[in-house]
């Protein structure tokens, strides 16, 4: 009944679209009688709005649809034949099944080349939820573009791990720089003992001053937090 609600056309976007994200993980009866994947139907559908069909791959990701990725690695892989509304809701699913690293490339070209600000917000929230050093670097050299500094800091919190092995002085300098600057944006005081040893011990001038002065920025920070608290 409620792919019914999301097939027919002639209810509202927002019904169509509601109906499609209600449907439970065991959805039952998604078949046509031609045993092809109704949500799939809906997805080709070239009248179906930008939002049903963004819902629609949503829908097929919760309910393990077969169909899911090869409509993800379509939308992902040839963003241009696709709304950005309906993109949106194919970088955050990538990310959420598991197949974000897959396309962290392609996620980075719609982050860095898109003038939609909710469509970048999205890739980087997407970034966010892949988590790796890559992810994170693509999100440090995207900060403050299309206003997105507060996306960036959840994405950069829920990460400290992987910032934390960013930071580690074996790490390359493109690398050693990003986990500085993801503990500067994302104010990550368990990272000040790396920061400090690569503030006096590491060889790299420019690393070292960098270090030092995230540090300085942490501990101004902490005193910051330290009155208001007061």
């Amino acid at each position: 009944a409620i792919i019914c609600v999301g097939e027919n056309s002639s209810n509202e976007d927002f019904l169509r679209r509601y109906a499609l994200l209600s449907l439970p993980s065991k959805t039952l009866n998604n078949k046509s009688h031609k045993g092809n994947s109704r949500l799939l139907q809906i997805f080709q559908d070239p009248q179906a709005p930008p939002i049903v069909k963004g819902a629609v791959i949503t829908a097929m990701r919760r309910t393990k649809d077969s169909e899911f990725e090869p409509v993800l690695k379509s939308v992902l892989i040839n963003p241009q034949n696709y709304d950005n509304a309906t993109i949106r809701y194919a970088v955050v699913s990538a990310s959420k099944s598991g197949k974000g690293v897959e396309y962290i490339k392609n996620l980075k070209t719609i982050s860095e080349s898109t003038n939609d600000p909710k469509l970048h917000s999205s890739s980087i929230y997407a970034l966010g939820l892949i988590g790796n050093s890559e992810a994170i670097r693509i999100i440090v050299n995207n900060y403050g573009k299309h206003n997105n500094e507060r996306i960036s800091r959840v994405g950069i919190k829920r990460n400290q791990k992987t910032i934390l092995k960013m930071l580690d002085h074996k790490q390359t300098i493109n690398t050693l720089n990003a986990g500085i600057k993801a503990a500067e944006i994302g104010n990550i005081t368990a990272a000040k003992a790396k920061l400090n040893y690569l503030a006096s011990s590491y060889s790299n001038g420019s690393v070292k001053r960098f270090a030092l002065k995230v540090v300085e920025n942490l501990d101004f920070q902490a005193k910051q937090n330290a009155k208001w608290e007061d």
